[in-house]
């Protein structure tokens, strides 16, 4: 396994705000990665940078009993203001996307200052609001291959932007109940959709194409899809409605090519029970294909595993290593594979932070 299991440098990090998002992004040579948090707020959220903070050996009492306050170990370094609250964010090396309720979107840098450890964010561009979005932005990933930023938003617009921030490519109501999530298929230029509401719909989007038909489509019963993750160029897993994780066989997208119908049919090839209560975040680990982590409604986080079973049937094994009861939910999970620390931010202000070195 190349990521942490319940008592691998596990930190429960209090973080003093409300996060809505949250990336991981690495230090160049440091062993820990700075963590990007998108603070929600009433009129104005934030994209503020983070360094992990170890407390002292002797910071507690032996034998004291007494519960206290849990100590902030997380060390502001810069901030940049945002217009709205922060809905979604991601991140490719050194760069950082963040949007907002008000459908603003803002492209950033890390970089450190000259003679300086601590980072600086550099901002690309920055729109107050995305006109060719005008809702609130749920789902936002980048592209490895071209760089180019996928946004979707809670009318389920899914528009592409390049570096400069400028549109190269929109699709509009791509699920006509509700929007859940998108991610770029891995080496393509391709985009999936997940959404719905009682029933899930997983779509397919070639941003070669004019954006008004999707190239694939598939659908689930009785469950809308909250959450979408790819592990490579034909598998993709969602979450769902009822606390399930869902794995997908897209076989006629295999190798990135989308032939023959402009419809395709994908198929489900196993179906989990994770939470109870929605999923709110899923993500597939960068390089453990078999591998994938999950943050529900209940306050769970479980890291996942698919391990191959007998004939089409895949079986999984859950770890699940950090629980906040029915106090929190979830409300972002982020993986730095630089560094192979896994982050989970939750509804309580606590940020939990897992380590396993691969080394």
């Amino acid at each position: 396994r190349v990521i942490a299991s319940a008592g691998e440098m596990s930190h429960r990090v209090y973080s003093g705000c409300s996060v809505g998002c949250m990336a991981l992004v690495p230090r160049g040579e440091a062993p820990e990665p700075w963590v990007v948090l998108g603070v929600r707020g009433a009129h104005e959220g934030r994209v503020e940078v983070h360094a992990l903070l170890h407390p002292p050996a002797d910071q507690e009492e032996p034998g004291s009993e007494q519960e206290e306050e849990p100590q902030k170990e997380l060390a502001l370094l810069c901030s940049a203001p945002l217009a709205g609250s922060a809905t979604a964010m991601n991140s490719l090396g050194d760069v950082v996307v963040a949007g907002s309720s008000w459908g603003a979107l803002a492209m950033y840098t890390l970089r450190p200052d000259q003679g300086d450890e601590s980072p600086a964010l550099a901002e690309h561009w920055a729109m107050k609001q995305d006109a060719q979005l005008a809702s609130p932005v749920v789902s936002i990933d980048i592209s490895a291959v071209s760089q180019r930023v996928a946004v979707l938003s809670e009318r389920a617009d899914l528009s592409v932007l390049d570096a400069t921030g400028q549109h190269t490519w929109h699709a509009t109501n791509t699920d006509p109940v509700a929007a859940g999530g998108a991610c770029w298929q891995e080496e393509s230029s391709c985009i999936f959709t997940a959404g719905g509401h009682g029933t899930g719909h997983l779509k397919l989007w070639d941003c070669r194409a004019s954006g008004h038909r999707p190239a694939l489509a598939a659908s689930l019963a009785d469950q809308g899809l909250t959450a979408v993750s790819c592990a490579g160029q034909s598998q993709v897993l969602t979450g769902t409605e009822g606390g399930h994780a869902v794995q997908w066989d897209i076989r006629g997208s295999a190798g990135g090519g989308l032939g023959g119908t402009p419809l395709q049919q994908a198929y489900t090839s196993e179906t989990w029970n994770a939470h109870v209560g929605e999923v709110r975040a899923l993500l597939c680990h960068p390089l453990d294909r078999s591998a994938f982590v999950t943050g529900g409604e209940d306050g769970r986080v479980a890291i996942c595993g698919i391990a191959p079973g007998m004939g089409a049937k895949d079986r999984l094994f859950v770890d699940e290593v950090h629980s906040e009861a029915a106090t929190a939910s979830v409300s972002a999970l982020a993986f730095d594979v630089e560094t192979n620390f896994l982050a989970a931010a939750f509804d309580s202000e606590f940020l939990l932070l897992l380590h396993k070195h691969p080394r």
